[in-house]
This record gives structure tokens, C-alpha cells and sequence, in this order.
């Protein structure tokens, strides 16, 4: 993980992150959010890409040297998650970010958990971008309905389906917003 993360086969993290950041920054085109987070932020290579585009970024991750690093901007705060509750307040963010982070969650009840914590932080209207595991089935079946996604359409699961692990892996990313808060 981190620094060691490896996409396709021979493609180091930074190869790898710049095909992520390419469907990020399609996403997000023309759009400024007041405050994002970063659920997972690992090390922050998707940081410089989401400065860009809200007032605010917070870097949320397990590890403290991650956090730093991923928060290492004038315009982003890191938060070290050292329980099940986001040390964040209650509907106070427009963008949420999740780039893998809930395919290593190991227990469907702690993600579960994590979106219930999603949903409290996120203003009514965020927008949710999540990329995961194709054979996720928490990710496909139970996360839009867990995040309380507006007119989640299963079509958003096409997008931006690329291999990205040395299994072969697809992905897929999940957009939409979350409105039932």
C-alpha cells in the first residue's frame, strides 16, 4: 500500500494514480465544492487534484505519516482516524472521495458503519465518488443504499472501468449524491 501500491502489471503508483486522476478530473470538470474529503486518503495522491476543485480538503486516514503527507497544503486539514466515528461535524462536506478504501474493509458491518458516518458528515446534495473492486458486492449492492444515494442507477457502475490490480481486476466507479442525511 501507499508509496508501494502497484496498478497494472509493471505500473508503479504514480502510473496508476495518473489513470485514476484522468477519470477524477472528467468528474469533476467545471464544479467547486466548499469542503471534500479524502475517506481514505493514503498517502494524498489524489490531494492536489481535489484542492482544486473545493475551498477545503480533509485527509482522513489509519495512518498518521499518510495523513500528514496527504494533507501537506495551506487549504487541507489531515484527521487520523482513531475510532469508528469521522472526526468531522455533522453535515459539513460536499465532496466525498473513496478510492479503495472500502474494498479493505474486511467486515460488511464496519462498512456498514463507514457509510452511516459518510452520510452524517456529507451536506444534503454531496456529491459521492467511490472507485472499487468489480467482485465487491457490499460496494455494488449495499453502499448506495447504505449512503442514501439519490436516483442511484446501476449504469454509474460502468464508468471508468479500467484493470487496475496486478489481478486483472476491473473496477468501477460509483457516483451520485447523497441526499437522505
Amino acid at each position: 500500500m501507499g508509496d508501494g501500491a502497484v496498478g497494472r502489471q509493471g505500473e508503479d503508483a504514480i502510473a496508476q494514480g495518473r489513470r485514476i486522476e484522468e477519470q477524477l478530473r472528467w468528474m469533476l470538470s467545471g464544479q467547486h465544492f466548499e469542503h471534500a474529503l479524502d475517506f481514505g486518503c493514503g498517502w494524498g495522491r489524489f490531494s492536489p487534484r481535489l484542492i482544486e476543485h473545493c475551498q477545503h480538503l480533509w485527509s482522513v486516514d489509519l495512518f498518521r505519516d499518510w495523513v500528514e503527507r496527504a494533507s501537506a497544503y495551506p487549504t487541507a486539514t489531515g484527521k487520523v482516524l482513531d475510532s469508528p466515528q469521522l472526526p468531522l461535524d455533522s453535515r459539513s462536506v460536499n465532496l466525498i472521495l473513496d478510492i479503495m478504501t472500502f474494498q479493505s474493509i474486511e467486515s460488511d458491518l464496519l462498512s456498514a458503519h463507514y457509510a452511516a458516518e459518510l452520510r452524517r458528515v456529507a451536506v444534503p446534495g454531496a456529491r459521492f465518488i467511490s472507485l472499487y473492486k468489480r467482485g465487491d458486492s457490499w460496494a455494488r449492492d449495499q453502499m448506495p443504499k447504505a449512503l442514501g444515494l439519490r436516483d442511484y442507477n446501476p449504469a454509474y457502475f460502468s464508468v471508468g472501468t479500467e484493470e487496475i490490480d496486478e489481478d486483472g481486476a476491473s473496477y468501477y466507479f460509483l457516483v451520485g449524491e447523497i441526499t437522505d442525511v
